[in-house]
C-alpha cells in the first residue's frame, strides 16, 4: 500500500498519474478502481482486491482519505497485514491527520508532497517544468509569472507548459506579460510598480482595473507591502531578508532606481499607511474603496 500525503494538489496529481502509468507498465490490462472514502461500505476492499476472472492486476485508489469512515480504516489495516498479490492500493490524503496509525505499519510506503509556500521553491518547480517541456525561462520571467498567477502551483505548471510551447528561445519578462499582463495588473503588482514610481494617477487607475478584475483591496495591499519589504531587504547589507524574499541580482537592479528615492522614514510611513488601510478594509469601512486610495495618495504625497 502507498499512502500519499497530498499537501500540494497539482504535484500530488502527478504522483497519481505516474503511479497509474507504472501499474499499466507492469500489467497493460491493470484495472484501476476508484473508491470514494465517504461512500465506503464494510468489506468492499476485500471484494475489490479479490483475484479477477482473467488474472489482471488491480490498482485500488482512495482519492479522499481525509473523509475515511471507520469501516475503511479497519479494512485497510487488515489488508496491510495480509496483502493480495498483484493488487496495489493508493491512499491519498488531501489534508488533516487521519490515518496516522497506518503510516507506522510495515508494508506501507509513504510519499509526502508538502505544500509549496516558499518563493524559491515555486521558482525551482516553475523553472524545472519549463525545462522538462524543452524550454528555458529567465529568473526575471519566472518571478513575473509567479507575481501574475499567485500561489496556484497548478496554474504555474500550466502556464509553464504553454509558454514553453509557444515561445522560441528563453522566456523573459516581456513574454510573460504578453500572455498574462491582465493577471499581473489584477494581482496588484502593477499598482505597486506605479506606487513606488510615484505615479499617483497611474496607481489609482491600475487599482480600479484590479478591482474590476475581481481582486479585493486586501490582496492588493499585500502586493504593496511585499514591494516595500523588497526595499527593506535591499537595504540590508547582510542579505538575510533578501534571501528570504528571493531578491535576486536582476531584481535588485530593477528596484535600485526606485530605492534611491525612498528613505527608511518614507518606507516606515508606507508600512504604517498600508497597515491602517488593511485594518479599515478588513474592519468593514463604510466607504470600502477609500482606505487604500487614501493610503496611496498619502504615501506618494509624503514622499514628495
Amino acid at each position: 500500500m502507498t499512502f500519499l500525503k497530498a499537501g500540494e494538489q497539482a504535484l500530488a496529481d502527478r504522483v497519481v498519474t505516474r503511479f497509474r502509468a507504472r501499474a499499466r507498465e507492469i500489467d497493460p490490462n491493470c484495472e484501476i478502481i476508484r473508491v470514494f472514502s465517504d461512500e465506503y461500505e464494510e468489506g468492499r476492499l476485500g471484494v475489490e482486491s479479490s483475484p479477477s476472472l482473467f488474472g489482471e492486476a488491480k490498482l485500488l485508489e482512495f482519492p479522499d482519505f481525509e473523509n475515511a469512515n471507520d469501516a475503511l480504516m479497519i479494512d485497510l489495516k487488515a489488508t496491510i497485514t495480509t496483502p493480495q498479490p498483484d493488487v496495489w492500493i493508493l491512499v491519498r490524503r488531501n489534508g488533516g491527520n487521519k490515518g496516522a496509525g497506518l503510516l507506522k505499519m510495515n508494508g506501507v510506503e509513504v510519499i509526502d508532497v508538502p505544500a509549496v509556500k516558499k518563493p524559491e521553491d515555486k521558482l525551482r518547480i516553475l523553472t524545472q517544468e519549463v525545462h522538462d517541456q524543452g524550454g528555458r525561462i529567465s529568473r526575471e520571467g519566472a518571478v513575473t509569472l509567479i507575481e501574475a498567477l499567485g500561489d496556484s502551483v497548478g496554474e504555474l505548471l500550466a502556464a509553464a507548459q504553454q509558454l514553453a510551447a509557444d515561445v522560441e528561445g528563453e522566456i523573459d519578462r516581456e513574454d510573460v506579460l504578453e500572455y498574462y499582463s491582465d493577471r499581473y495588473v489584477a494581482g496588484g503588482f502593477a499598482v505597486a510598480d506605479a506606487l513606488v514610481g510615484r505615479d499617483t494617477a497611474g496607481a489609482l487607475q491600475l487599482l480600479r482595473y484590479s478591482r474590476q478584475a475581481g481582486n479585493d483591496d486586501s490582496a492588493t495591499i499585500g502586493a504593496l507591502v511585499y514591494r516595500f519589504r523588497q526595499f527593506v531587504a535591499a537595504m540590508d547589507p547582510r542579505g538575510v531578508l533578501a534571501d528570504q524574499l528571493n531578491i535576486s541580482p536582476w531584481l535588485m537592479k530593477k528596484i535600485s532606481p526606485d530605492l534611491r528615492r525612498w528613505g527608511s522614514e518614507d518606507i516606515a510611513f508606507a508600512f504604517t499607511a498600508l497597515a491602517r488601510a488593511d485594518a479599515q478594509v478588513k474592519g468593514g469601512a463604510v466607504a470600502k474603496d477609500y482606505p487604500l486610495e487614501k493610503a496611496i495618495i498619502d504615501i506618494i504625497a509624503h514622499k514628495k
